[in-house]
């Protein structure tokens, strides 16, 4: 799939079209011309303008209402012609109105539209193309900020450029025709295995090369079989007649696999329900045990995910298989199961026990429940779709249907009782009769937290969640929450949490009530996670000309419950190194919450960025901040791609890895699984910021009221200077000026003018009192 980048994105705006021209129309009245009635004078305070740009009119010698050619009224108005316009006014008493004033003409100047063309039409990546424009009368700027006439770009995604004409008087050109480069697709490896043992193979295959494939081990073709005898990453050159394109590179693990982790939604189930088991950390063939110690690929067929349906407690693994070895088995994962429930035994027909104006379903029951722990639930239908009766011991007439309900949610057969009422006199008030209630249920594990839940019943509107243990709540106020344990907790296997309901009627009679619930702790609730992301910094100029230093950022973090040791990072810079590009001398580490291996060139063997020995604890994130220079003088392209390492060891030594994804989050989807997001980390060494992009970096905003972006925000203002900004349309109407700006446009057109400037595309002009002057395009979306 082709990926066309838009600098910026070019939105059809609805406006007025680049035209030269038009008369203000006289609105039509039903007065009568007044020959006693003196035409007014008008005049205006320039007659030559910018589109858009306000234009003061004035009236005099009327001794009734100016109206003026616009419909508008008052002594005096503020009109913004987009294009050269005839100004008249008429007085007006009563029913009777004067001639027409004399006319004034503002002259609105657009400069010509400049015309602008590619060098090319299609490049390879990085490849240079030389932009130029005609027909300007003044100054060109481009959609990707730069100036002049003439530019060149290097590219590396299709992309579409426009551009306007400034003129010296500062008037704004409509916007041009965009034109569009179209970039060369990045070749892209897929490997049959990403992990295999010392004397197996796996097959490399290359897409979205349409010439030669020349791999870095040497072979050539669409597809190569390899047999590595240790971790080898791999890249492919895709050579045309035009261009010499080279991919991300791709890593082949050689080695005994990692022991997978299982991951589970729960693990107490009905006799009988599904639950999907996950394995993580397999790049080979997955066997899943059958509950017997028995591991075969027929079970789950190799999937990472498979659907069991188990009847009685079962305990299930996973190992990773290559061709020639396996893993050790996974930590177990032992689900329980209730057994299946008898239906309750209750009686046909119940009535109250007067001076209760309610019956009380519970004395319907005639039997015991058939496993520990369970409780009865009560719905008024036979397939629980309505939401439970809170208060079963107080109800009105009708229809119910009765369940034996097991801690872990299991639900029996239902059975059927019909409560009938008999007046009382003096019956007891509502809330003696129903008071307030809650039912606390455990609601899964996800990612080391216990979910639990309060059905609050009878009176009860709300309350507020305690335990005897020393974690912490997400939240003590809502019925729904989240409980994570401490390290005290989870030794003593048990925490007591419990859900006090309010006061439903304060002084009165009802009281508040207490429910507590036995929450079971897992030792390991969570398998040990590690993720590790890596971006870079701004760019800056190297020792050498051709040089530049790339400061790299790479954050691990630890995602699970359990302390991790032996954390390292393997930083493999040779990897990086496809294109022709070389390292300026050593990587230079500037800070990091680890201790630096001396030893870490980035290169051969010494790829191991941390001194041996590094933990990181529970919910820690730890940076590392390395410099690099990086030479292309000889480079092929300007691209280069990274991706880093992390291993660590946690709970009963298990091992957990994870590769680096691009950016500052390492589980930007917050799935909890770091490792199914895994991207290189790009840069391209096209030229160095320019003082704009030290300045301020405003390339578009979203007034739309989400409270995200909503303001078009200049950043690195220094505070003691004036800054003004105007904005202009794709017809070069000026639609926004401020000339004392306070980062608080919020698309809005002006302070009377309240509507909203269209979505699309539009250039702006910031001024700084110190004489700086910057101009961009830049986006506005909702």
């Amino acid at each position: 799939m082709k990926l066309v980048a838009y600098i910026p994105v070019i939105f059809t705006l609805v406006g007025i079209a680049c035209t030269q021209r038009s008369m203000a129309q006289t609105p039509g009245d039903s007065t009568a011309v007044c020959g006693n009635l003196p035409a007014p004078i008008i005049k205006a305070n320039k007659t030559e303008t910018c589109a858009g740009t306000p234009v003061l009119l004035e009236s005099s010698s009327c001794e009734g209402t100016i109206i003026w050619s616009n419909g508008r009224t008052g002594v005096a108005m503020t009109s913004k012609p987009n294009r050269t316009t005839v100004y008249t006014a008429f007085c007006q008493t009563n029913r009777c109105r004067s001639a027409n004033s004399n006319p004034v003409e503002v002259a609105v100047f657009i400069p010509k539209t400049p015309t602008i063309k590619s060098s090319a039409a299609t490049v390879c990546s990085g490849a240079a193309v030389v932009l130029s424009a005609t027909g300007c009368e003044g100054a060109v700027t481009w959609s990707n900020s730069q100036v002049g006439s003439e530019i060149t770009v290097r590219p590396t995604t299709t992309v579409r450029y426009t551009a306007i004409c400034r003129a010296a008087s500062g008037c704004i050109s409509c916007f041009a025709d965009e034109v569009t480069v179209v970039v060369s697709e990045v070749p892209l490896i897929k490997a049959s295995r990403t992990a295999i043992c010392d004397g197996e193979s796996a097959v490399l295959n290359v897409d979205n090369c349409a010439g030669t494939a020349k791999w870095s081990s040497g072979g050539v073709g669409k597809e190569i079989t390899v047999k590595p005898s240790t971790t080898t990453t791999y890249t492919v050159l895709c050579q045309t007649e035009s261009c010499q394109t080279t991919s991300a590179p791709a890593t082949i693990a050689v080695g005994v696999p990692n022991a997978p982790i299982i991951r589970v939604a729960k693990t107490h189930l009905c006799s009988g329900e599904a639950l999907s088991l996950v394995a993580d950390g397999c790049g080979g063939i997955l066997e899943w045990s059958d509950g017997a110690g028995v591991f075969s690929p027929k079970l789950g067929e190799s999937k990472s995910e498979i659907v069991v349906k188990p009847t009685q407690n079962t305990n299930y693994s996973v190992v990773c298989k290559t061709e020639t070895c396996r893993s050790q088995p996974s930590p177990a994962v032992q689900i329980l199961v209730d057994p299946l429930l008898r239906r309750p035994i209750v009686a046909s027909e119940i009535n109250n026990t007067c001076p209760f104006a309610s019956v009380d379903l519970s004395s319907a029951l005639r039997s015991a429940f058939s496993a520990p722990g369970s409780t009865f639930a009560v719905y008024t239908d036979s397939l629980r779709t309505t939401l439970p009766i809170p208060v079963p011991g107080s109800v009105g007439e009708g229809v119910y249907f009765i369940f034996e309900k097991t801690p872990a949610g299991c639900f029996s057969a239902p059975a059927k009782v019909t409560a009938k009422l008999s007046n009382c006199r003096n019956s007891i008030g509502v809330c003696m009769g129903n008071p307030p209630t809650a039912e606390i249920a455990a609601d899964g594990i996800e990612n080391g937290k216990y979910l639990l839940k309060a059905t609050l019943g009878g009176t009860a509107t709300g309350g507020r969640w305690q335990s005897n243990g020393t974690g912490v709540f997400e939240r003590t106020d809502t019925p729904k929450t989240s409980y994570v344990p401490s390290a005290e907790d989870i030794t003593a296997k048990t925490v007591t949490v419990a859900y006090e309901t309010n006061d439903p009627d304060s002084a009165g009679p009802c009281q508040r009530t207490t429910t507590t619930f036995l929450l079971k702790l897992q030792a390991n609730p969570t398998p040990n996670v590690v993720g590790i992301s890596k971006y870079a910094g701004e760019i800056t100029a190297g020792s050498l000309a051709t040089s530049f230093v790339v400061p790299y950022v790479i954050v691990v973090e630890n995602m699970g419950q359990n302390d991790l040791t032996n954390v390292q990072v393997v930083d493999n810079l040779d990897s990086m190194l496809v294109n022709g590009s070389i390292i300026v001398g050593r990587p230079v580490w500037v800070s990091g919450d680890f201790t630096l291996n001396d030893a870490y060139t980035g290169s051969g063997q010494n790829t191991n960025l941390l001194a041996s020995g590094q933990t990181i604890k529970v919910g820690q994130r730890k940076k590392i901040n390395l410099n690099i220079e990086i030479d292309i003088a000889r480079a092929s392209t300007n691209v280069l791609y990274n991706t880093a390492l992390a291993r660590a060891e946690g709970a009963n030594g298990a091992v957990c890895t994870d590769a680096s994804m691009a950016g500052p989050e390492a589980d930007p989807d917050r799935n909890g699984s770091p490792t199914d997001n895994n991207e290189p980390t790009v840069v391209r060494l096209n030229a160095l910021p320019t003082e704009a992009d030290a300045t301020f970096v405003p390339e578009g905003f979203s007034p739309n009221g989400d409270g995200l972006n909503d303001l078009f925000v200049l950043k690195n203002i220094p505070n003691n200077l004036k800054v003004s900004v105007e904005v202009y349309g794709r017809d070069g109407a000026l639609v926004y000026k401020n000339e004392d700006y306070k980062n608080d446009w919020d698309g809005k057109r002006s302070a009377t003018d309240k509507s909203g400037v269209p979505v699309g595309t539009y250039f702006y002009l910031v001024r700084l009192n110190n004489g700086k002057e910057f101009s961009r395009f830049m986006t506005v979306s909702r």
